[in-house]
């Protein structure tokens, strides 16, 4: 009787338990490079529970705030705009990268070794990268700036 009991005592408490993956604190890239990955799964989801108890959480708003991302991903991969609001013309090299990227995902900037595209734009999830020139305008050319009439008739 008194297992009755407390089977029904906790069926609530076991309704209201939270379920957290560290896919969604954590990276795959860092999860291989810290070994989280090794875990099993439910030690993977005992430190995810853990880190959503004492992560501060007004921290981590102010650093996804501050996380740099690619907001906009023009006439297929040509141009990119950054969260921050800067505008890049992409190396038409390198634009096969670009033409498949799905938005938005972090990216960071570094120095590039192409003179004409003198900056990086790296997927900090995966690694891949396209180099790109900051631009201030596109050319009048482009889809985006194309009137309404006009990029219709693309489709």
């Amino acid at each position: 009787m008194t297992k009755y009991i407390l089977s029904f005592l906790l069926i609530p408490l076991l309704l209201q338990a939270r379920t957290v993956s560290i896919d969604t604190i954590m990276p795959q890239n860092v999860q291989k490079e810290t070994g989280v990955n090794e875990l099993t799964p439910k030690q993977q989801t005992a430190l995810a529970l853990w880190l959503e108890d004492h992560i501060d959480k007004k921290t981590t708003a102010k650093i996804n705030k501050s996380t740099l991302t690619i907001s906009q991903n023009i006439d297929n991969g040509t141009y990119l705009i950054l969260s921050d609001g800067t505008m890049w013309q992409v190396d038409p090299s390198t634009k096969n990268v670009s033409s498949v990227w799905l938005l938005p995902f972090p990216v960071k900037l570094r120095r590039s070794s192409v003179k004409a595209y003198p900056t990086q734009i790296i997927d900090k999830n995966s690694g891949v990268y396209v180099n790109a020139l900051r631009v201030e305008k596109m050319p009048s050319g482009t889809i985006k700036n194309k009137s309404r009439k006009d990029a219709s008739a693309l489709h």
